[in-house]
């Protein structure tokens, strides 16, 4: 199965496995990092960086991905 998704949706998705990840295996060093990726009630990450963060990350994987096809 392969889906396409928003930015946002692949943010949240991140977001949430992340989260089951923390409250399955109680790894408090994920706690710190939830805190400022987590979204606010305006539907942006509690630190405004980390969206600047998700947004080099994608780019990075994607030009790994143009660069393995060539």
């Amino acid at each position: 199965m392969e889906e396409k998704l928003t930015l946002m949706q692949a943010y949240k998705v991140m977001l949430s496995f992340l989260n089951d990840y923390y409250f399955r295996f109680g790894m408090h060093e994920l706690g710190g990092v939830l805190g400022p990726i987590s979204l606010m009630p305006d539907g942006k990450p509690a630190d405004a960086a980390a969206w600047e963060d998700w947004l080099d990350a994608v780019k990075k994987v994607l030009e790994e991905e143009q660069n393995k096809d060539h």
